[in-house]
C-alpha cells in the first residue's frame, strides 16, 4: 500500500490546515461551546463554498465526488483545531447514508442541500442500550397501510440539536429476527410528533440531546434503502464513522504532541529548558509513537473502505489503538504542562477532552475488540 499523497490530495491537505488553523483557534472553540448549533452560518457558508460539504456527494448531485480518503485529509485538520459543529455528522455519516441506500429522489432532494449547506442531517440509532446491536433498536416501526407511525426514543443524537433532518433506525414489531425488523426512515425536523431535547452538557461540550418521536407518520417514501434492510447500511456507517473518527482523534492527538514538544522548548526549570530533562524527553517521544501510529493504521482502515472492501477488521484495530493511543497522548501531555494544561484558558483541556469523546463515538474498545474477534471468528 502507498500512503503518499497526490498533487490533489496535498493541496486539499494544505488548503484545510491553512483555513482552519486561521479561522479555528482555541478561543473560537471556547466560544462555540455555547452556540446553537457549534458553528455560525457564515463559517459553515464557507466550509460549502469551499466544497468541504460536498466532498463526498457524487458530482450528478452537485458534490465534488471525492472519496473517504479525501475527506480523512480534511478531518484530520479538523481534528488538529478541535473544529466544532454539525460537519462530520452531515458531510460524512449524512452523505455516506444517503449516497448507500437513497433512492434517485432520495439522493438528487438531499444530496444536493448537503453540498451546498442548506440542510444538516444526523443519525438516530443508539437508545437505552448503546450497543450497535440491531437487538438494540427498540424504537417502533409499526405499518399503517402503506404508511408508517413511528414511536419511541432516540438518545446519544450528535448535533440533534440543530440538525433538519434526521436518518432514525426503527424495528418493525411484526418481525420476529432483530436484524430483519430494522428500517431506515428520513424524518424532516419539522414532523409532526418529533420532540427535541434539550441540549446534554457533555465532556466535549457538543450538542448532543435525545429525540422522542410520539406516533410520527412517514409516507413509503420516507424509508431510505429497502424495508427491513436498514441493518446492512448501519453496519458500513459505523465502519465509515469510526475509521474516519479515527482519523479525527489522530489529527487532535498530533496537535498535542506539538503543543507539547513547543511547551518543553520554553519551559524552564533548573535554569534549562524542561525537554532536556531525560524523563519529559521520553515522554515526547512516547507520545509521538503514538501519534504516527495511530494515524497510519487509520488511514489504513480508511483506504481499504474507499476500495469498497469490508474492512470490518482494519477499522476494528484503527479506533481501538485511537481510543487508548489518543487518550494516552493527551495524559502524558497533561503530565508535561503540569497544572496549566487543566485551565479553561489553556487549549490543551479542549483536546483532553475531545478524546475521552471520540473515544466512545462509534464504537468503544470493547466494540471493537469485539468485531476484531468476530472479524477472524473467535
Amino acid at each position: 500500500m502507498d500512503f503518499g499523497l497526490t498533487e490533489q490530495q496535498k493541496l486539499i491537505r494544505d488548503g484545510a490546515r491553512t483555513y482552519l488553523r486561521e479561522v479555528c483557534p482555541g478561543a473560537y472553540v471556547r466560544s462555540m461551546q455555547r452556540h446553537p448549533t457549534g458553528c455560525p452560518a457564515e463559517v459553515w457558508r464557507k466550509l460549502s463554498d469551499m466544497g468541504w460539504t460536498g466532498m463526498l456527494v457524487p458530482e450528478d448531485y452537485g458534490g465534488a465526488g471525492l472519496g473517504l480518503v479525501e475527506m480523512g485529509l480534511v478531518l484530520e485538520e479538523m481534528g488538529a483545531v478541535a473544529f466544532p459543529g454539525p460537519f462530520f455528522e452531515t458531510a460524512v455519516i449524512g452523505t455516506s447514508a444517503l449516497s448507500l441506500a437513497g433512492d434517485e429522489r432520495q439522493k438528487s432532494s438531499y444530496l444536493r442541500r448537503i453540498a451546498d449547506g442548506s440542510l444538516t442531517v444526523s443519525l438516530a440509532v443508539q437508545e437505552r442500550d448503546p450497543a450497535w446491536q440491531p437487538s438494540a433498536i427498540k424504537c417502533a416501526a409499526d405499518r399503517r397501510d402503506e404508511d408508517w407511525a413511528l414511536s419511541g426514543e432516540k438518545l446519544f443524537v450528535g448535533d440533534g440539536t440543530s440538525a433538519g433532518l434526521f436518518i432514525v433506525a426503527a424495528a418493525d414489531r411484526s418481525v420476529s429476527q432483530a436484524e430483519a425488523a430494522v428500517t431506515l426512515f428520513l424524518v424532516p425536523r419539522e414532523t409532526p410528533g418529533v420532540r427535541i431535547g434539550e441540549r446534554w452538557l457533555t465532556v466535549d461540550h457538543d450538542h448532543q440531546t435525545g429525540i422522542t418521536f410520539e406516533a410520527v407518520e412517514v409516507g413509503p417514501d420516507s424509508v431510505l434503502g429497502k424495508v427491513g434492510g436498514g441493518w446492512p447500511t448501519l453496519r458500513r456507517l459505523f465502519l465509515i464513522g469510526a475509521a474516519m473518527k479515527a482519523v479525527e482523534m489522530a489529527g487532535g492527538a498530533r496537535r498535542v504532541l506539538e503543543m507539547t514538544a513547543e511547551y518543553a522548548r520554553k519551559r524552564e526549570q533548573f535554569g534549562k529548558p524542561i525537554g532536556g530533562f531525560q524523563a519529559v524527553a521520553h515522554m515526547v517521544a512516547e507520545m509521538a509513537i503514538y501519534v504516527e501510529s495511530a494515524r497510519n493504521i487509520a488511514y489504513q482502515a480508511i483506504w481499504r473502505l474507499a476500495q469498497g472492501h469490508d474492512a470490518a477488521q482494519e477499522v476494528a484495530l484503527a479506533k481501538v489503538w485511537a481510543n487508548e493511543a489518543c487518550v494516552r497522548t493527551a495524559e502524558l501531555a497533561h503530565q508535561s504542562h503540569g497544572a496549566i494544561g487543566f485551565t479553561q484558558e489553556h487549549d490543551l483541556q479542549i483536546y483532553t477532552r475531545r478524546a475521552l469523546a471520540g473515544r466512545v463515538t462509534y464504537g468503544d474498545s470493547r466494540d471493537h475488540r469485539d468485531a476484531a474477534l468476530a472479524s477472524i471468528h473467535l
